[in-house]
């Protein structure tokens, strides 16, 4: 994974149709607060008939997401709906993933997306736990556990957090890996992670990695790592067990193996 892209430094491309629907729906997205059309013009470059085009492809994006778009007279235009449904648009409509720059670390787009945040502490806290908890994922796995924990610390920063989230079963290495992200999270960007936001990220590390899938659990391996130590010990007089170092290169060895397994 190449280094962090830790902040834009060049304009947005708005140079398609494409482009400036996807540069207009973040704005809409991110925004609480009406946005007049004179502005969201001004920002795209386009004219007022132009503009109206791009509202109505917006209007029927949105409803993908059970999201809808509120129009008031003389204030403007903003999006109405659940902050879930707001992050799955983004990541699925505002996001560009291809795949030759996607995992080689923030392109400029991507930083621009998350402007307050220091992207490159954000990728060494989440690389740094998931490599403490014995937590294996592809490239692309690791890359959107990365921009899901950004797009949640910056919404959380906004003051925008998930209303709620699905209760779902974790390894013991899964909550390892969220008591210490979460809580170095919390210091490096001054904010409060509450319990349906760790749902949030919960999901998103199951859905990038296949550890918890396959129902391996990092206490097992544990138990068959002293068990191991205690035998060496007895049979061939060698006392290894307080060998930390020894024990995490066996449980990381044993997590990798069985987490590349289809």
């Amino acid at each position: 994974f190449a280094t962090t892209c830790e902040r834009a430094t060049s304009e947005p491309d708005l140079s398609s149709a494409d482009a400036r629907i996807r540069f207009l729906l973040h704005a809409l997205l991110v925004s609480d607060d009406y946005r007049p059309y004179d502005e969201l013009a001004e920002i795209i470059y386009v004219g007022d008939n132009t503009l109206q085009n791009y509202i109505r492809q917006i209007k029927d994006i949105l409803t993908e997401y059970d999201l809808a778009l509120l129009v008031k007279p003389g204030k403007g235009v903003k999006v109405l709906g659940r902050e879930d449904n707001r992050r799955r648009c983004f990541m699925e409509r505002v996001l560009v993933r291809n795949m030759r720059s996607y995992v080689k670390g923030f392109t400029e787009d991507e930083a621009r997306l998350f402007p307050h945040i220091d992207l490159g502490e954000l990728e060494r806290i989440v690389r740094r736990h998931l490599e403490q908890s014995g937590i294996v994922s592809t490239d692309y796995g690791f890359k959107n556990i990365l921009v899901h924990t950004a797009l949640m610390v910056h919404r959380i920063m906004s003051g925008c957090t998930i209303e709620s989230s699905e209760d779902a079963a974790a390894s013991t290495r899964v909550a390892i890996f969220l008591d210490g992200t979460c809580q170095e999270l919390e210091q490096a960007f001054s904010i409060s992670i509450c319990q349906a936001e760790r749902g949030y990220l919960l999901l998103h590390i199951l859905s990038n990695t296949n550890l918890d899938r396959l129902g391996i659990d990092d206490h097992l391996f544990r138990t068959d790592v002293d068990a191991l130590l205690d035998s060496v010990m007895v049979n061939y007089g060698f006392d290894l067990r307080d060998d930390v170092e020894l024990k995490r290169s066996l449980l990381q060895h044993l997590a990798s193996t069985f987490s590349s397994k289809d």
